[in-house]
């Protein structure tokens, strides 16, 4: 077949680029153009015939893709000879603006020539410009094809390229086995991985325009690196990515990077000869340790390169959808690296190349390194995103490329986190970007001097006005006075404080000015602040006075009414105090987002800096423009300094709102109208909300200049403010602690938090306190006058967060503002926001968002918010929720405990028909933290002595006062968790009680407790006998089930086919092995049920966990032997079988395999489920084989083990202990099934082992943090301690692909027998698993059970052992002497020897193999 003239498919490489070409046909993302410079000046038709040649004789450039049935394809579409174009250009500055324009056309990709020319003349040089798509040759061939025309050109005849579309079409075949080859392996690689992130949010207007930028590495360094590789032992291209990943990790804040980076990918001459696309692009992602050293990172780059490079056959787009399957959205990484080392022979002609990769882009950064032979020295070139990054930005990424390379090479054991990415000067030059002007400020300045100079400048002007008296200027200036005087004549002394709680009327401004001019701070105290928060501020402040007329009771300090103040004082010209401008101002408390309230002292000279007039934009505009301001801002908040300040110390009139004012829009606009403010200061929130109303719509029209500040500023405000008033819009930020705001800015083109204020300086610092390059996020850090002295009373909290800034050459105080920010080249900041969604509840971490994002799913609900609130003295995760009704708090905690652990699900939910919210439109949480909860708890007092001292053991853990604890209070309710649950079950063992772990779960009261205790001494009634066991149950039952037991004694050989089987739980460890060994050994059609989940369809999640365990998702079964249907066990029809479909056996692997529990979430899969298959089997006529386990035994008396009870076929009940609810459910549904063989069901209950890795590669389960015996070996790593009782025991371990093969194997026994035990009975001895353990490098100490137990108490306290005691939970008995019921597996072991199956030796090598497995995985760590 002569394929030049046949249609093929698209190569694997050349796919992805169709795919991702598609997704913007109109953009250049993969042209690639040269521009060869002919210094001798050819004449135009040379060139033209040496390029005809080159067409004539190389493939490449005569291929085209057309569209197919299956595809794209692609074909030779033959040479006609052509006549390229020539255009004549002034000059080379001329040349290469060309050349970059020219590189940005696109190429239409279907049945068009992807390769063209163009010759350009200019004086004494001829240029000659070639592009070519991506599709049909990459940068290696490229390199070829131009060295060939240069050789044509030097009047070579070189050697013809190898058909790239006969290697095409021989590759073709094996396509789809290596691409499913290489899926798990990525899957396994990128789980976890950091993915997406940004140096800073991506711009909302972001197109893919690229620009290019070259730098060199020069010479010197070039020879370095050289010699640095070979040293090393890595290539050079392992450096470079090595310098790149430490940018990227200091620029993203993360020690995990991925990079993306095109790999070679021609294995065999013939791929190296032929002119084609190969390149394939993959990640490579890295850990940048923080000490390894740059050496040592190089190596780290080589190792995961080449890991990477051996599944480079799995293209980017398919790793993509497969992660955007599991939930990621947006990209895996914005940053590639590309090695070019290729070689460009000149053929002894005097010419010059220029390259460009792309016209366009869709990542942000690519760097390319070029290794060009004969250049001497490496080259940068940076191809960015213009929309993201400036100029500036590209030459200081280049600058701190060269920067790593010169530290990491230059010192082999200096640590990557002490690599200096930022010079001297450029630390200098950034803190000139974000510093404000220096303006001069008088040093004798204050508040009181500088609002007198404007009271004598304008005496008679309109200075205050609202409820209450109006005051002019001196007005104004002379009641302050006298409440000054009479405030001194009252006792306070200069320096003191003095608190205020005032109505809003125009009297608390004068009373604010009147403190002051008597050399106090003042301490403001909102009307509506509870009387304990009152008191706190009160007495953290330690305030000389309380001016109030309110009645507060245990004040601490002397309480003064307000009125007397205002009265001329006794002595009227008496001096007042020289305030000094360190004097403290006022103390404003604020609660931040945790702790106690905090008071921030800030001092005169903040606030004299920032009124100054030409202080910021802002202040200019009302200096030049204003007329009058509404203050509509609480006094106990900075935003109302503002608005005073700012004005009266510039001589522009306030409008004192009342509190009508502040919070009814109607009322807002009438102060507005009727005293003809045009300056406006209000929080975005609100002012969006009172955007809503005409009436203020209509006032903002007469408003000139409007400050929205002191919460995020937001697009639709912006677009509400302009359509309703052409005032100028400004924004601003700064928290309390830097004395108002550090950053001023009018909105003009995009949303800013402005620029810096004179007298302020602004720092962005990583987790390092180091300060990042520009255009990465850092946290806000304020230096200059505005920072406080510090938190009054805190000296810890102060020196945490007012904190000696040391980087390099700069050396200054900073407050640390915990929100984050980026730089824009202007100077600007834009607000990233911050990170403290993120809470402790009695040690452990929560996500707030995240349990708020699953209640608000719960039908019904409008808007929730979660938060921690003290109660009663105890810490509870509250839930406050608003829906058109209340809920019913079981089902919301029910349906919680399905999404969330255990500590997560809130312990009080809170109905309010409307959340509060703040003034931009969030749910105040601050309000919600003084919101009062009506806690409905009926105290039951203890009735007797044993109540009397579980409530006592309740009080000790929960470390509540015992007298508060009642009889029927649950323990979870009060607070508990489950560690310290583990504290109940071992100090109840102190006082008598038998309890087990599982019954505080069970059982959560103390009366429930010590009934069940009771119980479980003994007092249970008289069971009836059997051969059963001594089962609580009928006379009827008893004998139904020594019946179905009693079968299980002398098997006889003998299989039957399964049939059509519906199997359940196929995506679980045991049941995809299941499936696996049914496809592999049969020829059964297989319908598995399982349920869609996150937008995957049942056949897609099947799937992928076949190719996750077998690396084959056996894609030729399905639709004629496996079939994926819909299916719920909690559905009386639990599958959705197609019409006309006959089940001739159901396996049922699905269950719960949670040990504990609140609720009846484990019962509803295990107990009520197992009756829904039950029924469909009965309606189907269906065998079940049901899948239980050796656990059904559960725990006995050590002296009940000796005289030989044990758990055999022939066994259910041997009076076992169940107060595990896992072992409880799967108990009840064996019984429920093995009555039912009675009403001619067709049962078996293959009863499992330990299930552990499989024997051929010791391959274990996905989800291996649910493995409740991985969890007792890392509780043994973690505590380095085991039981004695335990040490000294025997485990069982039970490949789980050997007990896949027992179970279909006896699947199809006589069915007569119900019950097989699949478990090796050759028990390994715990101490060789333990030996094995210490080998890791984990020494386990084997200590007495008492020694034991006394440690479980005290590390239950622990916070150091977090997550460290889980697997032992399930061993906790409380003094009782139970272990683990024996089992006896005769009759299954004859079974399975005469159908020819023997069980896999467990070795030492495949224990080694399997352990290191887990620590390999983390599971020790």
């Amino acid at each position: 077949m002569d394929i030049h003239h046949n249609r093929i498919p698209l190569t694997r490489p050349q796919h992805q680029i169709w795919l991702a070409s598609e997704s913007c046909p109109d953009k250049a993302l993969y042209t690639e153009s040269v521009l060869l410079t002919f210094d001798n000046a050819p004449a135009p038709a040379q060139l033209d015939r040496a390029l005809n040649r080159l067409v004539q004789t190389t493939e490449t450039l005569r291929l085209r893709v057309t569209r197919g049935k299956d595809g794209p394809l692609q074909y030779d579409a033959g040479y006609t000879p052509f006549a390229c174009r020539v255009i004549p250009l002034s000059g080379e500055e001329e040349l290469t603006a060309v050349f970059n324009e020219q590189s940005r056309y696109c190429f239409d990709l279907y049945d068009s020539a992807l390769f063209n020319a163009v010759i350009y003349t200019l004086p004494g040089k001829t240029a000659l410009l070639l592009r070519v798509h991506h599709i049909v040759a990459d940068s290696y061939a490229m390199a070829a094809v131009y060295s060939r025309l240069l050789a044509i050109c030097a009047g070579e005849d070189p050697q013809p390229f190898v058909s790239f579309l006969s290697r095409a079409a021989a590759a073709g075949a094996d396509v789809e086995e290596e691409r499913l080859a290489d899926r798990g392996f990525w899957q396994d690689y990128l789980s976890g991985a950091e993915t997406g992130r940004l140096p800073h949010p991506m711009p909302d207007q972001s197109g893919h325009r690229l620009v290019w930028s070259s730098h060199t590495v020069g010479k010197e360094r070039s020879d370095r690196l050289r010699a640095f590789a070979a040293q090393q032992n890595v290539t050079p291209y392992c450096i470079f990515f090595a310098a790149y990943a430490v940018y990227l990790s200091r620029m993203l804040g993360t020690e995990d990077v991925v990079i993306i980076t095109p790999r070679l990918n021609r294995g065999t001459d013939e791929d190296r000869n032929a002119a084609g696309m190969y390149t394939l692009a993959v990640p490579v992602r890295l850990h940048i340790a923080p000490d390894a050293s740059f050496a040592a990172l190089c190596q780290e780059v080589q190792a995961q390169n080449r890991l990477a490079a051996a599944h480079k056959g799995y293209g980017l787009s398919e790793i993509m959808g497969d992660l955007s399957r599991t939930g990621m959205a947006g990209a895996l990484s914005h940053f590639t690296l590309s090695y070019q080392n290729f070689t460009l022979p000149l053929h002894g002609l005097p010419v010059r190349c220029a390259m460009h990769f792309g016209g366009a882009m869709t990542n942000l950064l690519t760097l390319h390194v070029l290794d060009w032979s004969g250049m001497g020295d490496y080259q940068f070139r940076l191809d960015y995103r213009a929309s993201y990054y400036t100029p500036h930005e590209i030459t200081q990424i280049a600058q701190m490329l060269r920067a790593i390379l010169d530290q990491g090479m230059g010192d082999c054991t200096l640590p990557c986190r002490s690599i200096e990415l930022l010079t001297d000067e450029d630390k200098f030059c950034q803190r000139a970007l974000l510093s404000g002007p220096v303006l001069p400020v008088d040093p004798n300045d204050t508040i009181i001097t500088r609002f007198r100079a404007q009271a004598a400048l304008h005496p008679d002007r309109r200075a205050l006005s609202g409820k209450g008296p109006s005051y002019t200027f001196r007005e104004l200036d002379e009641a302050s006075d006298r409440v000054a005087r009479n405030l001194i004549a009252a006792g306070v002394q200069p320096q003191s404080y003095v608190a205020f709680l005032l109505p809003r009327t125009t009297a608390l401004p004068v009373m604010l000015l009147g403190i002051l001019k008597a050399g106090a701070a003042y301490v403001p105290i909102d009307c509506s602040y509870p009387e304990e928060r009152i008191r706190f501020i009160l007495s953290d402040s330690k305030a000389g006075l309380l001016v109030t007329e309110a009645d507060i009771t245990g004040a601490g300090c002397p309480v003064i009414a307000p009125s007397p103040l205002f009265d001329p004082p006794q002595q009227p010209d008496a001096p007042l105090p020289a305030v000094g401008q360190d004097w403290l101002c006022y103390i404003i408390y604020t609660s931040g987002t945790t702790g106690k309230p905090k008071g921030v002292m800030i001092e005169h000279r903040g606030i004299v800096n920032f009124m100054q007039p030409d202080n910021n934009e802002f202040n200019r505009d009302i200096c030049a423009n204003g007329k009058g301001i509404v203050a509509v801002g609480s006094v106990c908040f900075d935003i109302s300094m503002f608005e005073l300040f700012s004005t009266l110390l510039n001589g522009i009139p306030v409008v004192f709102a009342d509190e009508e004012g502040m919070n009814n829009p109607d009322a807002l606009a009438q102060y507005i109208t009727e005293n003809g403010a045009n300056i406006l200061h209000c929080t975005p929130s609100r002012l969006l909300a009172y955007l809503e109303e005409p009436s203020f719509r209509e006032a903002m029209r007469s408003v000139d200049i409007v400050l929205a500040a002191g919460e995020a500023f937001t697009q639709p405000l912006l677009d509400a403010l302009h359509r309703a008033t052409p005032a100028r819009l400004y924004n601003g930020y700064g928290p309390t602690e830097i004395t108002i705001g550090a950053t001023v800015g009018r909105i003009r083109e995009r949303i800013t938090i402005g620029s810096t204020i004179a007298g302020a300086r602004i720092y962005l610092l990583d987790k390092d306190r180091r300060i990042v390059p520009l255009g990465a996020t850092g946290e806000i850090a304020v230096a200059g006058y505005g920072v406080a002295r510090g938190y009054l009373g805190r000296p810890d909290l102060t020196a945490e967060r007012f904190i000696e800034l040391r980087d390099g050459p700069i050396n200054d105080r900073v407050y640390l503002t915990g929100d984050y920010g980026y730089a824009l080249p202007n100077g600007s900041l834009a607000y990233c926001g911050r990170n403290d969604e993120q809470v402790k509840l009695r040690g452990l971490r929560i996500e707030l968002k995240e349990v708020e994002r699953c209640i608000e799913s719960f039908p019904c609900i409008r808007q929730c918010a979660a938060l921690v609130r003290t109660i009663d003295g105890r810490e509870h995760l509250c839930c406050f929720y608003s829906a058109a009704e209340p809920c019913d708090v079981d089902e919301l905690k029910q349906y919680a405990g399905g999404f969330l652990t255990r500590y997560m699900v809130p312990d009080l939910f809170v109905y309010l028909p409307d959340l509060p919210h703040t003034s931009n439109g969030k749910i105040d949480k601050r309000a919600l933290a003084n919101q009062a909860i009506h806690v409905e708890r009926t105290y039951i007092p203890p009735r007797n002595a044993r109540e009397r001292t579980m409530c006592r053991i309740f009080s000790q853990v929960l470390n509540l006062p015992e007298e508060e604890i009642g009889a029927t209070d649950s323990f979870f309710d009060l607070g508990g968790t489950s560690l310290q649950a583990a504290q109940i079950v071992l100090l109840a063992k102190h006082e008598g009680f038998e309890l087990e772990y599982g019954r505080v779960f069970d059982h959560p009261t103390v009366r429930d407790l010590v009934q069940c205790c009771d119980l479980d001494g003994g007092d249970l009634p008289e069971p009836v006998l059997s051969e059963a066991g001594s089962l609580p149950c009928t006379q009827q039952e008893a004998a139904l089930l020594r019946d179905a037991l009693c079968r299980n004694r002398n098997y006889r050989k003998g299989l039957h086919p399964l049939g059509t089987v519906l199997l359940t739980g196929a995506t679980g460890f045991l049941g995809i092995h299941v499936l696996y060994e049914l496809l592999t050994t049969g020829y059964n059609k297989i319908y598995c049920m399982v349920r869609p989940k996150n937008n995957l369809t049942p056949e897609k999640r099947l799937k992928g966990s076949l190719f996750y365990y077998f690396e084959n998702n056996f894609a030729e079964a399905f639709g004629h032997r496996l079939f994926a249907v819909d299916g719920d066990l909690m559905r009386e029809n639990i599958a959705s079988l197609p019409d006309g479909v006959k089940i001739d056996t159901v396996i049922h692997c699905a269950a719960d395999v949670s040990h504990f529990g609140v609720g009846n979430r484990i019962r509803q899969t295990n107990v009520d489920g197992v009756r829904n298959v039950i029924a469909f089997c009965k309606q189907h006529d269906a065998a079940l084989i049901h899948i239980s386990t050796l656990s059904v035994g559960g725990f006995i008396e050590r002296e009940m083990a000796e005289i030989g009870v044990s758990l055999s076929e022939q066994r259910l009940w041997v009076r076992q202990d169940l107060s595990n609810d896992y072992l409880e459910s799967k108990f009840t549904a064996e019984k429920l099934i093995l009555l039912e063989t009675a009403n001619g069901l067709r049962a078996k209950i293959m009863r499992v082992g330990n299930l552990q890795g499989r024997i051929t590669d010791g391959e274990f389960q996905m989800n291996r943090a649910t493995n409740g015996f991985t969890k007792l070996l890392q509780s043994i790593v973690r505590t380095g301690l085991c039981p004695q009782s335990m040490a000294c025991s025997w485990i069982n371990f039970s490949p789980v692909d050997a007990v896949a093969r027992a179970i279909c194997r006896l699947a199809g026994s006589a069915e007569e027998y119900t019950v097989f035990h699949i478990f090796d009975s050759n028990d390994l001895p715990v101490s060789k698993l333990l030996t094995h353990i210490s080998a890791l490098g984990y020494p386990v100490r084997a200590v007495d059970d008492r020694e034991f137990d006394e440690f479980m108490l005290h590390a239950a306290e622990d916070p150091a052992f977090n997550g460290a005691l889980d697997g032992f939970l399930t061993r906790v008995t409380g003094g009782r002497h139970l272990i683990e019921t024996p089992c006896e597996s005769g009759f299954s072991i004859r079974a399975l020897e005469q159908e020819g199956f023997l069980w896999p030796e467990i070795s030492d090598e495949y224990l080694s193999a399997y352990l290191t497995g887990l620590d390999t995985l983390g599971a020790f760590q």
